[in-house]
């Protein structure tokens, strides 16, 4: 059922519990784990409802006049880029939402929702100020501090789809920073005691220069003792971004037994992080547009993400790292648990996703939400995953490796997280 708005929905709740079917809620349709479809179910598709609409001082229903707040109201079938291209790129301010752009708005919230700048501006859940529902009942109803709280309080990452269905979120929007960036890198070592070398200087950088609300996104450790650098900061310009990154790059050069491709350190204005325009003019390549005849012109998706359409997984684990690991106490243990694990697979830590070091107001606003508190002490979360490409009829790509997925589904012995 493809729906126009929350009397629709309500309209397919209370037919889905009249006739006792299953009902599934498909917006974006981003989901790891294929939670926006069921088989036997009655599928409501909420992509038309996909209206974008800045406020310069919202209020909630129900709250005193003194709440009014800069904020964005989205329609649960918009996707991140949708949200991006009208609140910064023409809107000029910044919403907190997900990194991969072709992610729905409503489910991304609901889950907890970290984004490339989560130490800056906390969890998506933490922006949300209020949300239109469609409850079990199939009733329409608003949820905010002061309207049904506790509602509010379990759709602020309780858990995407458990307690309604989400038709219209209101979010927090802040300040631009003068700019957005990013910083590329690998580097190979040669021998396994330069690796080990190598992953202690970066967990001891990463604690002096990078621990704090400016750094986000992902270092991962790859097969052939391969240190990859795929950062994101906000608030520095590149000349900022570069100065601090040179003591790293610095000692990495001076040692033999490394190999290194030349970094790169690129800033853009903030207002064009999300614009395809400006990059088909200044990087070309680094976005794929949709291509879909009736697609919107501000619809991309970072062209690294590509290879998740489709994508077979075999195995998908994840692990918080605690902040503790990051003093001096710390650090040989986390070093020797990093090290035992990229023997066994890749793998990659996702620093935007533990809140451990980001701005007092991040912490603050994300601590008053459902999600699990540990998120507050994390300054990373650790995921390993085995997958190969496409597996079905019509995604043209190499078979997947039987022999590899089968090696990924047992357990990692020496893999083990609870080590830290």
């Amino acid at each position: 059922m493809a729906a126009q708005d929350a009397r629709d929905v309500a309209a397919a709740v209370k037919f889905a519990r009249r006739h006792k079917l299953r009902l599934v809620v498909k917006g974006g349709g981003h989901s790891y784990h294929g939670a926006s479809n069921a088989p036997d179910s009655l599928l409501v598709w909420t992509r038309k409802m996909n209206a974008v609409g800045m406020h310069e001082a919202f209020v909630g229903q129900g709250c005193p006049p003194e709440s009014a707040q800069a904020a964005v109201s989205v329609g649960a079938g918009a996707m991140w880029a949708d949200a991006y291209s009208a609140v910064t790129t023409r809107g000029g301010r910044y919403v907190q939402g997900g990194g991969c752009t072709t992610v729905g708005v409503a489910g991304l919230v609901q889950g907890g929702g970290f984004g490339s700048f989560s130490k800056r501006f906390g969890t998506a859940a933490a922006n949300l100020i209020e949300a239109e529902v469609v409850t079990a009942d199939g009733e329409v109803r608003i949820a905010n501090a002061v309207t049904n709280p506790d509602l509010f309080w379990a759709l602020k990452g309780g858990g995407g789809g458990s307690f309604g269905v989400v038709t219209r979120l209101t979010l927090r929007t802040h300040p631009l920073p003068a700019f957005f960036g990013a910083v590329f890198g690998e580097i190979t070592a040669a021998t396994p005691e330069a690796w080990r070398a190598l992953v202690a200087r970066f967990v001891d950088f990463y604690a002096t220069s990078l621990f704090n609300e400016h750094w986000g996104e992902t270092v991962s450790l790859r097969e052939g003792k391969r240190l990859k650098l795929s950062m994101v900061f906000q608030g520095l310009d590149r000349a900022q971004a570069q100065a601090v990154w040179a003591p790293f790059f610095a000692w990495v050069r001076e040692r033999k037994e490394y190999s290194v491709k030349e970094p790169t350190v690129m800033a853009v204005p903030a207002r064009e992080f999300w614009n395809p325009r400006f990059f088909a003019q200044h990087a070309p390549g680094i976005m794929t547009m949709d291509g879909g005849a009736q697609a919107s012109p501000d619809r991309f998706f970072w062209t690294g993400d590509g290879e998740q359409a489709g994508w077979f997984i075999h195995g998908y684990q994840s692990a918080w790292l605690p902040a503790k690991l990051l003093h001096a106490e710390g650090q040989a243990l986390l070093v020797e648990a990093l090290c035992a694990a990229a023997a066994q697979w890749d793998f990659e830590l996702h620093f935007n996703k533990g809140l451990a070091g980001g701005a007092r107001e991040a912490l603050a606003a994300t601590g008053n939400t459902s999600m699990n508190p540990a998120v507050l002490d994390a300054f990373a979360l650790a995921i390993i995953a085995g997958g190969s490409g496409p597996a079905y009829p019509g995604l043209l790509e190499k078979p997947r490796d039987e022999e590899r997925a089968h090696g990924a589904r047992r357990p990692r012995s020496e893999a083990r997280w609870t080590r830290c």
